[in-house]
């Protein structure tokens, strides 16, 4: 229950963010959760979101998915994945 409220709230965030025009280097670690879970996108979530945000999402989630099948058990950076997609700069 705690995580579904919790990505209700990042979803919110997220929609507020765009609106307003909220820098993207404050708006992608939100993204994280939507990246790293197992569970695809809900058509809740997919309606709140912008298209591209959703699409960006996609993309993140399928490299993300994508890395996490390579050799080796390293587990991909969401984070950096979501910063090259978003073509933010990571200063942190």
């Amino acid at each position: 229950m705690r995580q579904q409220l919790e990505q209700h709230d990042h979803q919110l965030l997220i929609s507020v963010a765009e609106k307003y025009g909220v820098l993207l280097r404050h708006v992608v670690p939100l993204l994280l959760p939507f990246v790293e879970r197992d569970e695809p996108l809900t058509e809740e979530e997919v309606l709140r979101f912008s298209a591209l945000i959703v699409s960006r999402l996609a993309h993140a989630r399928e490299e993300f998915q994508r890395e996490s099948l390579r050799p080796f058990g390293t587990r991909p950076d969401a984070q950096e994945i979501l910063y090259r997609i978003w073509q933010v700069q990571n200063d942190g």
